[in-house]
């Protein structure tokens, strides 16, 4: 083989090289990477793409499946993410209610140190129950949350006692060791084999002005928040809890924006993946043993067009930040 044939394949695998360096490259900098993170009291899994910087981060409860897919939405739209939870102690597996919110504060003060986050723009995202620690946290920790993205609201904090999975009746947090104030609730009783959990609410929510404390207070969260409901959610009445908040808002004169969005024909699972068939149109839950159906209320057609518009509206909420 020839000296200028030799130059020729050298060169051709110089080139290959540096062809497979950047192409390397470019993957690992559009990639989205997660670590599990594990102190202080919180477990979490942190999502980011390697090149982003100085970013607003979402904070995001509710874990599984859902609080992946969101995740990985975020991070690969170029913010930070962050699914958190609580550690599950012994004493809390005892006791899974008025559980130190502290807990997941610890997780809030961790990502705000963060040298990609922009501390300055750390919102949290929730859903349904977990709507209401998002919320909660943005009221209890303004320093470190600064908006708030909620997903069929609730505009009080609820007794543990409506799921199954609690006995007592009692807050889910607790803070500086005592709980948080609750609206007190009864266990669900079936009704022809069906379950109606809509009504429970509602009865909650007509004394709900009598335990003022229990009532979320949205003029303290120093940020914009961005509530999503379906007017025909059937398990809790997550529109009117909304306006609740929104005329909670206007009261108190809160300085910042507020968007109250409502979605015709669309129940209570708004925030699924929009990429997959709205066709769960209702759940089982287990009373004394015996499983009952509910309704998530809604149409397959009202609450995909719900969670197509409101996907847009999330991202374009954190955009503007």
């Amino acid at each position: 083989m020839g000296q200028k044939t030799l130059l020729v394949l050298g060169a051709i695998v110089i080139i290959l090289g540096f062809a497979g360096y950047w192409t390397a490259k470019k993957y690992i900098d559009t990639a989205v990477l997660s670590q599990e993170v594990q102190q202080d009291g919180f477990d979490a899994i942190y999502f980011a793409k390697s090149k982003t910087k100085e970013a607003p981060a979402v904070v995001i409860l509710g874990g599984d499946d859902w609080g992946e897919y969101w995740a990985k939405q975020i991070a690969d739209s170029g913010y930070i993410a962050l699914v958190l939870t609580y550690e599950e102690t012994d004493a809390i597996q005892q006791k899974p209610y008025e559980i130190p919110i502290e807990q997941l504060g610890s997780g809030l003060k961790w990502l705000s140190e963060q040298p990609r986050v922009d501390p300055e723009k750390v919102i949290v995202l929730g859903a349904s129950f977990n709507a209401s620690t998002a919320l909660q946290l943005a009221t209890q920790y303004p320093n470190f949350v600064h908006g708030a993205i909620a997903y069929a609201p609730p505009s009080v904090n609820w007794s543990v006692r409506t799921t199954p999975k609690y006995e007592v009746d009692a807050s889910m947090w607790s803070k500086n060791g005592s709980p948080l104030p609750f609206v007190s609730m009864p266990k669900f009783v079936p009704e022809e084999g069906k379950l109606n959990p809509n009504k429970y609410w509602r009865m909650g929510l007509r004394k709900a002005d009598t335990i003022p404390d229990a009532q979320i207070a949205i003029e303290k969260v120093t940020g914009p928040v961005l509530l999503l409901s379906g007017k025909s959610d059937e398990v809790w009445p997550s529109a009117e809890m909304a306006d609740a908040l929104a005329q909670r808002a206007k009261d108190k004169g809160w300085a910042y924006q507020l968007d109250n969005i409502q979605y015709e024909d669309a129940g209570h699972l708004i925030s699924a993946h929009p990429e997959r068939p709205a066709d769960v149109r209702g759940g089982k839950m287990t009373i004394d043993g015996q499983p009952y159906d509910f309704s998530f209320g809604g149409t397959a057609k009202g609450d995909k067009a719900a969670q197509i518009d409101a996907k847009k509206r999330l991202f374009s909420f954190i955009k503007n930040l």
